[in-house]
């Protein structure tokens, strides 16, 4: 019985300090907890005055804040502040905020060697064979979201022009010994894309001739080359709008949705996208399905419309169709999907219709999304 009695109290002690343990971990992991939030309380970092200080000590400059930073919208997290030199040099960066409001980092040195490199090379021979050519302005740019070199055409000159082709193809010879001269000279500084105008040009490209570069740059830059003809080719749709709004889309359309997607040649569109819309600014309109007949042959009628159009308008996208989440079950109604059993959701989205020339009826019809 003593032996018994023993036996207990000395599973008791262990228990016990076992017990204490764990009571004693919890508290430290409390201690710990408190002692994080209380840190990064301390150091929330997208006030204003922290942000001065924190570039102050660390790069001993002055600046102001010119962006402050806010949370994101929709994701945690903050946007990065943008700050501004006050020496006279105007040079814009940004400080990064992580998801706790702390500062974490910045990009002024790399806003900093642009500045020094405009003026190391701004009277370089580099620079000025490239304003012999006609460029009249050549930065490596002052914010953090600048091209790693940005060249300016002159006021008369157009993106889409056989003259500034030729302008850019001379240049390149010139661009990529500007960059051999960098890496000589170790400024660990890589140029592979340039700006002209906002268009981006890769340095490095196959470019057999002015107009294939111009073909090539076009391609990689359509947003910016389709003016010279995008009015004139949606002017071309506009006897059909009448014919769309009596189906029901683009109920509120003043001309057709029209989207150059592909280049080949700078000058003209290889590949077009029209939009349909089914609903008006409030939300009225049709609300179409996908396994709707009558609606398959709305869509089928718009798509013989488009098709009558002189251009090479590829695809369509509707803006409001119900359709299953998984594109694979388009294939069954919604009722086959639920008399079979199958977990299936749906959801009004936006889909694609393509090779709009190959589609000969209704039933053809496949959504992409």
């Amino acid at each position: 019985m003593e032996k018994k009695r023993k036996t207990l109290i000395a599973v008791s002690s262990v228990v016990g300090g076992f017990l204490a343990a764990l009571l004693l971990l919890f508290l430290a992991l409390v201690f710990l907890l408190i002692k994080g939030i209380q840190e990064i309380g301390d150091d929330f970092g997208y006030s204003n005055e922290k942000i001065l200080t924190y570039i102050k000590e660390k790069h001993g400059i002055e600046v102001a804040v010119i962006r402050e930073a806010e949370p994101n919208k929709g994701v945690p997290g903050f946007e990065d502040a943008r700050v501004r030199t006050t020496d006279g040099t105007d040079l814009e960066f940004d400080v990064n905020i992580n998801m706790f409001g702390k500062i974490s980092g910045n990009n002024y040195e790399n806003v900093k060697k642009r500045y020094e490199l405009d003026q190391k090379y701004a009277d370089s021979r580099f620079f000025k064979e490239l304003r012999e050519l006609g460029f009249t302005q050549i930065t490596f740019g002052h914010k953090p979201e600048d091209p790693p070199l940005y060249l300016e055409l002159p006021e008369d000159r157009k993106l889409a022009d056989s003259d500034t082709f030729r302008m850019l193809y001379e240049a390149l010879p010139v661009l990529k010994n500007l960059q051999n001269d960098l890496s000589e000279n170790g400024t660990d500084y890589y140029i592979d894309t340039i700006s002209v105008n906002g268009a981006a040009l890769s340095l490095y490209g196959n470019y057999e001739s002015p107009e294939d570069l111009g073909n090539q740059w076009a391609a990689d830059n359509i947003d910016l080359f389709d003016d010279s003809f995008i009015e004139q080719d949606i002017a071309k749709t506009a006897n059909i709008l009448p014919a769309l709004k009596c189906l029901g889309f683009n109920p509120e359309s003043s001309k057709p949705e029209l989207e150059c997607v592909e280049m080949i040649q700078y000058n003209r569109c290889h590949a077009y996208s029209m939009t349909l819309l089914t609903e008006d600014q409030y939300g009225n309109g049709m609300q179409l399905r996908y396994d709707r007949t009558e609606d398959r042959e709305k869509i089928f009628a718009a798509i013989q419309l488009i098709r009558a159009v002189d251009l090479p308008i590829e695809k369509i996208a509707i803006d409001h169709v119900y359709v299953p989440d998984d594109p694979k079950q388009q294939l069954h109604s919604e009722e086959e999907l639920k008399q079979r059993g199958e977990q299936v959701n749906f959801a009004y989205q936006t889909v694609e219709v393509m090779n709009l020339e190959h589609i000969e009826t209704a039933e053809e019809i496949v959504f992409f999304y």
